[in-house]
């Protein structure tokens, strides 16, 4: 089942890096990466998802050549959400990885 594009919404690992920036309110996120990173306002973000995705591969044990399915993807979603991993496939609520 898809699910609809809707244009309004915001990608939700853009909303996990606002929140983390101490500014849940993506509009306002924007606004101060556009002041941060003139030219280029989503910078911010990249660099920031691009740690996290190279923080939950090294926790997890991956590499760079390391094929992941939807359920890969679900998972560190749950981490970048604020659920943290102690050690390769087991879930633990955390506060450091938010």
């Amino acid at each position: 089942m898809s699910v609809p594009f809707d244009p309004g919404a915001w990608n939700p690992r853009y909303l996990a890096y606002s929140k983390a920036h101490g500014t849940p309110d993506p509009d306002e996120m924007l606004e101060k990466d556009r002041e941060a990173h003139p030219g280029g306002c989503m910078a911010g973000f990249i660099v920031w998802i691009d740690g996290r995705w190279t923080a939950w591969r090294k926790i997890k044990g991956y590499t760079w050549k390391t094929v992941m399915g939807p359920d890969g993807y679900a998972e560190f979603d749950r981490w970048l959400n604020g659920e943290g991993l102690i050690g390769p496939g087991i879930l633990t609520k955390s506060k450091e990885n938010a």
